[in-house]
């Protein structure tokens, strides 16, 4: 059994700043994350700075992440998910399943020899600064875990942390509160296939651009002509989606600067329904922005591939008429959805869901819910950016333990 004052779901950015802040209040913490390192998908993107910040706050996910490391209060379980929930007597028991931990993380010194060794391309290596600092496997595709005989990874590792033969466990735990940061599920762009996402080489997603900023910015050299492509997944009705999700419009922005910033000369154009720039800096980077990046009024019909590059057909709502332009490589601004796990995690725990499955709260931005005890921050329950999720989880955090105080006077 393990004790703890709060279980935080989620180790994302919402997580990881109401952790910190309540071991900063000194409650013990369990951290539940269903990857095999923290930061959530913030972990994955790059810093968009140009000769300035650009607010972009990746790295305050990083900040958080090592501010918790060596935290005597904390404890964590990686490839973990809710799978039970009691009430007894004001407080709660769980019971939180944990894949196969095939990486022992005290051995395991990050060398990566296991990743260049797996034929499967089963091993991760984590992003640097978000714990757990080891490698994961990663059961589904590893081979020896699937009936075949492989043990290139174990003959690699040079430290003996690798048990591929290691077993799920289930475990018990108490706790008096519980906050879900689970974060949300950015759309799939498949679902609408004019706009070419994998059929048509050059379209990708902002997130898969994040990716290759961070791993290898230099093989972005090549594509001198980039469009994005906002609002793909939101504001769609017809696909159940009509809200906006809030952060794409800056998000572009940014993405578009530290493009810019790399390759003066580069051609960067902005399609748009309309833009959306509250916030007191947003319409006045816009402004700057718009003197080296084209705004062009206008959803795509359709992205197809042309001989050499993507061509991208649209109405020009300016010039009232259609227009077909080449590109080299086209970003989808993909919308934020409410993540597919919400439904049973709803159930389990007894909250309610918004219209569109997201985590209802009482008051927005403070977390709470219609089950005492139990506490919503960050994107699970809405469109937020890092920023946001982090205020919330720090919010939350301070209410949480408000209310933990109130129970000891009483």
């Amino acid at each position: 059994m393990v004790t703890v004052d709060v279980v935080v779901l989620g180790g994302g950015a919402a997580g990881l700043a109401a952790s910190r802040t309540l071991l900063g209040r000194g409650y013990s913490v369990l951290l539940v994350e269903k990857e095999g390192h923290t930061g959530g998908r913030a972990a994955g993107y790059a810093c968009k700075a140009t000769d300035d910040c650009q607010q972009c706050q990746v790295c305050l996910v990083a900040d958080e992440a090592r501010a918790l490391t060596g935290a005597d209060q904390l404890k964590m379980l990686v490839f973990s998910s809710l799978k039970g929930v009691q009430n007894q007597n004001g407080s709660f028991q769980l019971d939180v399943a944990q894949g196969p931990i095939c990486v022992d993380p005290q051995r395991c010194i990050l060398c990566g020899r296991c990743v260049d060794a797996c034929p499967a391309g089963a091993i991760r290596l984590p992003p640097p600064g978000f714990p757990p600092a080891s490698a994961s496997v990663d059961p589904e595709i590893c081979r020896a875990r699937n009936a075949q005989t492989c043990r290139a990874c174990v003959e690699a590792c040079p430290t003996g942390a690798i048990d591929l033969q290691a077993a799920a466990r289930t475990h018990r735990v108490r706790c008096r509160a519980i906050i879900v940061a689970t974060g949300f599920q950015p759309f799939d762009p498949r679902q609408l296939p004019r706009l070419g996402y994998g059929r048509v080489p050059g379209v990708i997603t902002a997130e898969e651009l994040e990716r290759r900023m961070r791993g290898d910015p230099g093989g972005l050299a090549a594509f001198k002509r980039v469009a994005f492509v906002q609002c793909v997944g939101s504001r769609n009705v017809t696909l159940g989606r009509g809200y906006c999700s809030q952060v794409c419009c800056r998000y572009a922005l940014r993405l578009a600067a530290r493009l810019r910033r790399d390759d003066p000369g580069r051609r960067v154009a902005i399609f748009y329904m309309d833009l959306q720039v509250s916030g007191k800096d947003v319409r006045m980077r816009w402004e700057e922005l718009g003197r080296g990046v084209e705004l062009i009024q206008g959803a795509p019909a359709s992205i197809v591939a042309g001989e050499a590059e993507v061509l991208v057909r649209y109405e020009d709502l300016r010039q009232g008429r259609v227009r077909q332009e080449p590109f080299d490589l086209v970003v989808l601004s993909v919308g934020m959805g409410a993540s597919p796990h919400n439904v049973e995690l709803a159930r389990l725990l007894g909250l309610n869901l918004d219209p569109h499955r997201f985590f209802a709260t009482q008051e927005r931005g403070h977390g709470s819910t219609s089950r005492r005890g139990v506490w919503v921050a960050g994107s699970a329950a809405g469109p937020t950016d890092i920023g946001g999720a982090i205020r919330q989880g720090r919010s939350v955090a301070l209410a949480v333990a408000r209310q933990l105080e109130d129970r000891r006077h009483a």
